[in-house]
């Protein structure tokens, strides 16, 4: 009776799962900018408000490298 029971839980839970939409993905490149030009970044010399939102909000990779 559980082995049904837990069966037909995971059933139905597997509907839910297949709905979740897909993440959200924003790359910027930028040539010719250093690592700290960016206020996520520490840079204090030019306002980068959205950047710094986007950051916030969001993840930031810290090691990605475009030849």
């Amino acid at each position: 009776m559980r082995t049904l029971l837990l069966f037909l839980a995971l059933i139905l839970a597997l509907p839910t799962q297949a709905a979740k939409r897909p993440p959200n993905v924003v790359v910027i490149f930028m040539d010719d900018m250093g690592y700290a030009d960016i206020g996520p970044f520490g840079a204090k010399a030019y306002p980068t408000p959205h950047l710094d939102r986007m950051a916030k909000e969001g993840r930031k990779f810290t090691d990605f490298y475009v030849t």
